[in-house]
């Protein structure tokens, strides 16, 4: 009986899952709070059923995420960051040894640093710096991750930063993913940045193709 239980209990997890997820599609396109908080609560039963299951909270932080990036102010966006970053750090809690679930902390910073305005932007992006490093330190071979960092460091706007995002993303182009538009858009911006205009006008034209 028992391990007929513990076989089960993974399935039950699944289907509340799909559920609260379907539920919270729904209320969001349909403004219904009500619909809301059963797709939280149904969330619950499913992390219940399966707590070891590190992905459910990564997608449900990826819900809330989208909620923040389309929200219509600051103010109402930065809630949903902090609940997506709780749920990130849920995942981690659950497997530290994941390094993308760093790269996601670290990318949900980056995300939100980007809807602050410049005064603002620095230290929050400093923060994303930290957790994509620590990402790209396991993962020297993912050019996404390595793309990333050198946007952390561009956010943070200073001249040491941004003549480390050049350094980096030219390592990316010469020895990850030469061809990755996102790389050659980064680099216009990074010697855009660094002062260098004709090899910012060169690298956003190689990006555009």
């Amino acid at each position: 009986t028992v391990v007929f239980v513990l076989a089960v209990r993974p399935v039950q997890a699944d289907i509340y899952f799909q559920s609260a997820a379907a539920m919270f599609d729904a209320s969001l396109s349909g403004d219904d709070p009500a619909l809301f908080q059963a797709a939280e609560a149904t969330f619950a039963r499913a992390v219940a059923a399966n707590p070891d299951e590190d992905v459910y909270h990564l997608k449900w932080g990826e819900r809330y995420t989208l909620v923040g990036t389309s929200s219509p102010d600051l103010a109402t966006a930065a809630p949903w960051f902090q609940k997506a970053q709780e749920q990130v750090v849920l995942a981690e809690r659950i497997d530290p040894k994941m390094p993308y679930h760093t790269f996601n902390r670290g990318h949900l910073q980056l995300v939100f640093a980007q809807l602050l305005d410049v005064e603002q932007r620095g230290s929050v992006a400093a923060d994303a710096e930290v957790a994509l490093q620590q990402a790209f330190d396991k993962l020297p071979s993912d050019p996404q991750v390595a793309n990333e960092l050198a946007l952390a460091k561009l956010l943070r706007g200073d001249e040491s930063s941004v003549t480390a995002a050049v350094a980096l993303l030219e390592q990316v182009r010469a020895h990850l993913d030469a061809e990755n538009p996102l790389t050659w858009q980064l680099l216009g911006r990074a010697y855009s940045a660094a002062g260098r205009s004709a090899d910012a006008e060169a690298a956003t034209q190689h990006a555009i193709g």
